[in-house]
């Protein structure tokens, strides 16, 4: 078993040096679901579970490494002395690209002020409506994040990030609110039209978390 515990740990960390962040989680998951269906001694099984879970930690480790580093790749626009609370406009808070904004944020003691959610139902509408439910609380110099995971781009989710109307409502958050607007949009080779209206446009929500934590605090910590 010394094999394929040398296996787990180098598919795992070679997943999390060179492949994407959805790659690097289905390498795990397919690690836990063998170890599972394959290991039957208990001992064991403890025992193959402990090393999926250490690689997986230090993949994330080498992951967050990896994405702090592109923090200074694409300039930041005129920040005010003290950048405002932070907002968020997602699909579901659950999902891995929210779980992973929000946990980079917490690690630089960040908190999300609230939440809006990004309901496919409401087709290009989607991010407008979701912008509207924040605007009574949104002031100058809070920072909007709109985050979103990976997935195919040709669905109908997808389309309220290529709508005008939601890029005119970027627009008008930043001249006049005065509200900092990043996005953080599926993966690294993905750009949306909104991309454009943002004063921020990361590679990913990863990328997103760390870019804003650089903002409020300055530093970048992994």
């Amino acid at each position: 078993m010394a094999f394929y515990q040398g296996l787990i740990l180098l598919t795992t960390l070679g997943a999390a040096l060179f492949a994407r962040r959805w790659q690097f989680y289905a390498v795990v998951v397919f690690w836990l679901g063998w170890t599972v269906v394959m290991v039957f001694v208990p001992w064991l099984l403890a025992l193959q579970l402990t090393v999926v879970a250490v690689s997986g930690f230090l993949g994330t480790k080498v992951l967050d490494w990896r994405e702090s580093r592109a923090v200074d790749a694409r300039p930041d626009p005129d920040l005010p002395q003290a950048v405002g609370r932070v907002f968020m406009i997602t699909t579901k808070n659950r999902s891995l690209g929210a779980l992973d904004f929000q946990r980079v944020l917490r690690n630089h003691g960040i908190t999300v002020a609230r939440t809006a959610r990004l309901f496919s139902d409401y087709g290009e509408k989607a991010l407008p409506r979701a912008i509207d439910s924040l605007a009574d609380d949104l002031r100058r110099n809070d920072v909007l994040c709109i985050i979103r995971g990976g997935g195919d781009t040709s669905k109908p989710e997808f389309a309220t990030f290529h709508a005008r109307s939601s890029c005119e409502a970027l627009r008008a958050l930043r001249t006049e609110k005065g509200v900092l607007v990043v996005t953080g949009l599926a993966h690294e080779s993905d750009t949306f039209p909104i991309d454009e209206c943002a004063d921020f446009a990361a590679y990913t929500p990863t990328h997103a978390a760390f870019k804003v934590a650089h903002w409020k605090t300055g530093r970048v910590s992994v």
